[in-house]
């Protein structure tokens, strides 16, 4: 019997009991009656033993264990949405109305070019970071895909906001104004072997992203990625993006990032990162200048590091805009 408004003063309510309980349950409804049945499941799983439940897609969530859960954190990269302001939650979280002003976003009809798309992914990213802090949330490694990854690395104590925001600045002008064939990118509904067998017969291409067993991303000259389209049966879509990234067409992007990465202050490693510049945990004392060079012409190596990742994580939380890389992990886990 309760009404929508209600709903959400019970919501309310109960999020101030600040109870600490050995047992936790959460249901997401935007009805009455759809909490009211999802109360019923639950109470029936309780009552079937179950001591975890994690259902997304019927917002219902249990948990009688008594262990910490192992969250890793994953950051997007490019083709993640573009916001150029916090939007909902810089109205409702002054911290993150406060990065955005700090943050001075590039502006622009294409939200695509990728000068406005890395730093507004990556701020977004940030933000992400200060909600789950505020929420008491915590990860205990980080994966980033692309520009993802410098997020990673602050996040883990590699560098600070203002350091991050500026080379991730630089990187995207850098590659916005690349010199020299602009290249594209094709996505392919193949794993990443047979990417590769393709692109050795094309030239001028190369894999641009290990994603998933079911999608790999090749980068590079035109005429050659469309040869290799015009070649395959299997399913390809062409991005939506301006360059041919992470192929050999970014060497003169690379250059200018590492003319800046030079003059930046990068710290050693406090937190797990696991690359995908490298598909493994990086060394507290790595070489992040040269990696994130290397990272502008090689592959991402997002499906090599999940499963890393996957033997010691309980949850993944996607740490950013969008849920690109969460239907990529569901690929690969549950």
């Amino acid at each position: 019997r309760l009404s929508l408004g209600e709903l959400a003063d019970l919501a309310a309510t109960l999020a101030r009991q600040n109870s600490h309980y050995s047992v936790r349950a959460a249901l997401i409804a935007a009805t009455p009656s759809q909490l009211a049945e999802s109360i019923e499941h639950l109470y029936a799983q309780i009552k079937a033993g179950e001591k975890q439940v994690f259902d997304i897609k019927t917002g219902i969530f249990l948990s009688a264990t008594k262990t910490q859960p192992r969250i890793t954190l994953l950051f997007p990269g490019q083709a993640s949405p573009v916001r150029l302001n916090g939007e909902l939650w810089a109205r409702r979280f002054a911290p993150v109305e406060a990065l955005y002003e700090r943050a001075q976003l590039p502006t622009g009809e294409d939200l695509n070019s990728t000068d406005i798309a890395q730093p507004a992914i990556i701020t977004a990213e940030l933000a992400g970071l200060q909600l789950l802090e505020s929420l008491g949330i915590s990860g205990q490694l980080a994966i980033g895909h692309s520009v993802g990854e410098f997020a990673a690395l602050h996040w883990a104590g590699a560098m600070d906001e203002a350091t991050v925001l500026d080379l991730v600045q630089v990187r995207g002008r850098a590659m916005a104004e690349v010199t020299g064939p602009a290249g594209t990118m094709l996505s392919l509904a193949a794993d990443g072997e047979q990417a590769e067998n393709w692109c050795a017969k094309q030239e001028g291409i190369n894999v641009a992203c290990f994603n998933s067993p079911n999608q790999t991303v090749i980068s590079g000259e035109i005429e050659g990625i469309e040869r290799l389209r015009q070649s395959i049966k299997f399913k390809s879509t062409l991005l939506p993006v301006s360059h041919g990234f992470h192929s050999h067409l970014m060497k003169p992007a690379a250059k200018i990032l590492e003319t800046n990465l030079t003059s930046a202050t990068l710290h050693p490693l406090q937190q797990r990162v696991i690359s995908t510049i490298t598909g493994s945990e990086l060394a507290i004392d790595a070489d992040l200048r040269s990696l994130l060079k290397k990272q502008m012409t090689h592959p991402v190596l997002f499906s090599q590091a999940i499963q890393v990742a996957v033997p010691e994580t309980d949850l993944f939380i996607e740490t950013g805009p969008g849920q690109v890389l969460t239907a990529l992990v569901s690929q690969m886990t549950d």
